[in-house]
């Protein structure tokens, strides 16, 4: 998440970035969604119950999938945020482990109103149309998910289900070496925590 004062970096390198930055800005989004679609609705179906967030109409999982597919991913580099630094170049492999599935920066549209980042989540919670994503970002997440589950255990929401539902790429250590380190190390990772 870069800051929304005008960095152009995943990792911002001014005053004011990181998880202090990225975890209010994010959950505010989140929330200003739901506060969106739960004022959709009509009447009681605007409570919370059963996995639905808002009525029988939109669930948590929805919700989410919305918050990731939404956000944007940036087109800058990374700084280490010491002064006088040169900034990398952007490399989308090295992006994802950085930044995700992209960034929100939490501006409001002029009016004061509600950001257009929220207008974006709550579209796609309704059916709307995915932005578009960058190319392998699918494969990327599977990766990551199925290393995740390696090392902490299986879970029903991530990106990779089975190797039979979801099988993992191929290694490609010269298109995408980060996830391909990833894949390699992973087994070794995952024994480590869980000996024996």
């Amino acid at each position: 998440y870069p800051s929304a004062y005008g960095s152009t970096t995943v990792n911002n390198g001014g005053d004011f970035s990181g998880t202090s930055n990225a975890t209010p800005q994010v959950a505010g989004t989140y929330g200003q969604a739901l506060w969106k679609l739960r004022t959709s609705l009509p009447g009681p179906s605007r409570v919370q119950a059963k996995g639905f967030v808002a009525g029988s109409k939109y669930t948590a999982k929805q919700l989410r999938t919305a918050l990731f597919l939404s956000a944007l991913p940036t087109a800058g580099g990374f700084t280490d945020g010491a002064v006088g630094v040169v900034e990398t170049p952007a490399v989308a492999d090295t992006r994802f482990a950085a930044e995700g599935y992209g960034t929100y920066r939490g501006a409001l549209n002029k009016s004061g109103g509600i950001a257009s980042e929220v207008t974006r989540v709550v579209n796609l919670a309704k059916g709307g149309k995915v932005p578009a994503r960058p190319s392998g970002e699918v494969d990327w997440f599977r990766v990551d998910s199925w290393c995740r589950q390696q090392i902490w255990g299986s879970w029903g929401g991530g990106s990779y289900l089975s190797a039979a539902k979801t099988p993992l790429p191929a290694p490609d250590r010269v298109g995408w070496p980060t996830r391909t380190a990833i894949q390699d190390a992973c087994p070794y990772l995952a024994r480590s925590r869980n000996p024996g």
